[in-house]
C-alpha cells in the first residue's frame, strides 16, 4: 500500500461507512420497543455499532495524521500542527453547534420525542444556558455536558485533546525502529489507558501511527491472495463488534474494536473488491463529508423525527428524510466551511514568524 491520494480516498470511504454506522445506531435508538434490535449478544448489532465506529475513527485519524511524519519523514512543527488541527476541527464544529441549538429549540417546542424511545425522550432534557454554550464553544472545556446540544461531540472532545499531545506521539513512534519496541510501547499505553481515564483513547491513535510507520504490514497484506483477504474480513468484524456481541461497551471492547479497525484499514487499503466498494460514488460522497455528517446527523434526525413521526408513525421514513437532509447540509459545510478553513490554517502556518520543528528520528 503506497502513500498516495488513491489510498486516502479508499480510507475516506471506510470513514464514511463508519459514519453511516453511527447514524444507523441512532436510528435504531429511536425505535420504540426496540429491545430485540439492541439486545446484547445480537451479532447483527455490529453493523450499527456506533461506539465501535468511533473507535475506527480514532485509529484512522492516527493513521492518516501520521503518514507524512513517519513515512515521508516530514518535520513536525507542534505549534503549526495544532493550528491546522484547530482549523480542521473547530469551524465545522461551530456551524454544527449553531444548527443543533436551533433544532433543539424547534424540537423542544413540539415536545414529540416522548412518542419515540426512552433514549430519544431523554435527550435535550438538560437546560441550556450561556455557560453551557461557552463551554461548548471551546469544546475541551472542563465540565462540558455533551447532552445539552449535540451528544455526539464526546468523541470530538477526545480527538482534540489527543491532538494536543499528538506531536509527542509522533516523537515516540519515530524512535521505535523495530516491532518489538513498538509492541512494548503500545502495551504500556494500553495499560495506562485502563488505569487513567484521560489516556483511554490514546492507544487507538498510537496503533494507527504504528500502522502508518511499518509499511511492511501493508506490503505483506498486498501479497496475500484476494480470497484470503476476504476471509480475514469476518475476523476483523469479530474484533470490531466485540462490544455489540458482549453487551455494553467498555475499555476492553474499545481496544478490541481498535484491533478490528487496524485489520479493516489494511484490508480496505489492499483488497481490490473492498477498494472498489470504498471508492464507489455513494460511499466516496459519504466519506468526503463524513466529518460534517457525523456532527449534524443526530440533531437533524431528532428534529425530523419530532416533526414527522406524529404524522407518519414510521421511524424508517423519518430516518430516510433525515439522512438526505444530513448529507445535503454536510456537503454544504464541507465545500464552504471545511475546505476553506483548512486552507486558511495552512496559510497561517506558512506565515508563522518562527517555526520550531521536531527533529526526525
Amino acid at each position: 500500500m503506497k502513500s498516495n491520494n488513491s489510498r486516502l480516498t479508499e480510507l475516506d470511504g471506510l470513514r464514511g461507512l463508519a459514519a453511516l454506522s453511527v447514524f444507523g445506531s441512532h436510528v435504531f435508538g429511536l425505535i420504540p420497543h426496540n429491545e430485540s434490535l439492541l439486545a446484547p449478544h445480537n451479532p447483527l448489532r455490529l453493523f450499527w455499532d456506533g461506539h465501535a465506529a468511533v473507535m475506527l475513527f480514532f485509529v484512522l485519524s492516527g493513521f492518516v495524521l501520521s503518514i507524512r511524519f513517519v513515512q515521508k519523514n516530514q518535520p513536525l512543527e507542534p505549534v503549526g500542527f495544532i493550528i491546522k488541527r484547530i482549523a480542521r476541527l473547530y469551524p465545522a464544529y461551530w456551524c454544527a453547534l449553531a444548527i443543533a441549538i436551533a433544532l433543539r429549540h424547534f424540537t423542544l417546542l413540539h415536545n414529540h420525542l416522548s412518542l419515540l424511545s426512552p433514549w430519544a425522550a431523554s435527550l435535550w432534557c438538560v437546560p441550556l444556558d450561556l455557560d453551557g454554550v461557552i463551554r461548548h464553544f471551546f469544546m475541551i472545556s472542563p465540565g462540558l455536558n455533551n447532552s445539552q446540544i449535540d451528544p455526539v461531540i464526546w468523541s470530538l472532545v477526545r480527538e482534540m485533546k489527543i491532538s494536543l499531545i499528538f506531536p509527542a506521539i509522533i516523537f515516540i513512534v519515530r524512535r521505535t525502529p523495530r516491532w518489538f519496541y513498538a509492541a512494548t510501547v503500545l502495551a504500556i499505553v494500553v495499560l495506562l489507558g485502563f488505569r487513567l481515564n484521560f489516556m483511554e483513547s490514546v492507544p487507538l491513535f498510537v496503533a494507527g501511527s504504528y500502522l502508518a510507520k511499518y509499511t511492511e504490514v501493508q506490503a505483506w497484506s498486498s501479497r496475500i491472495p484476494e480470497k484470503f483477504k476476504l476471509a480475514l474480513l469476518p475476523v476483523a468484524l469479530l474484533f470490531y463488534g466485540t462490544g455489540s456481541i458482549c453487551g455494553q461497551p467498555s475499555i476492553a471492547t474499545e481496544y478490541s474494536a481498535g484491533v478490528g479497525s487496524v485489520i479493516l484499514i489494511v484490508l480496505f487499503a489492499t483488497s481490490a473488491p473492498l477498494k472498489r466498494f470504498a471508492t464507489s460514488a455513494p460511499v466516496h460522497l459519504l466519506g468526503e463529508v463524513s466529518y460534517s455528517f457525523y456532527l449534524v446527523h443526530l440533531p437533524i434526525l431528532l428534529a425530523v423525527s419530532s416533526a414527522l413521526y406524529p404524522h407518519v408513525h414510521s421511524v424508517v421514513l423519518c430516518s430516510i428524510v433525515a439522512l438526505l437532509i444530513s448529507i445535503a447540509i454536510s456537503k454544504v459545510l464541507f465545500q464552504f466551511i471545511e475546505v476553506p478553513t483548512q486552507q486558511c490554517g495552512k496559510w497561517i502556518v506558512l506565515r508563522l514568524p518562527r517555526r520550531i520543528e521536531m527533529p526526525i528520528g
